[in-house]
């Protein structure tokens, strides 16, 4: 697991300064699907660009690092 070497997606959305209500109605979702997101760190791949733009992440790759996911 890559808990300890990546930001995972609760660490993220922290960061951002975002609330886990306030990123689940950016994204679309209900409170308790993005809590379960992030507590499985996995999320549908049709949500990693919303996430990567709602938490300022720069880079596809560091996003899919978080998800352990390779970028194809």
């Amino acid at each position: 697991m890559k808990e300890n070497t990546y930001m995972n997606l609760r660490q993220a959305r922290e960061k951002a300064g975002i609330t886990r209500e306030q990123a689940a109605v950016a994204l679309g979702v209900g409170n308790k699907t993005l809590y379960n997101w992030e507590i499985n760190n996995k999320v549908p791949s049709n949500v990693i660009e919303p996430i990567r733009k709602l938490y300022g992440i720069k880079s596809d790759s560091d996003v899919l690092a978080m998800f352990d996911q390779e970028a194809s």
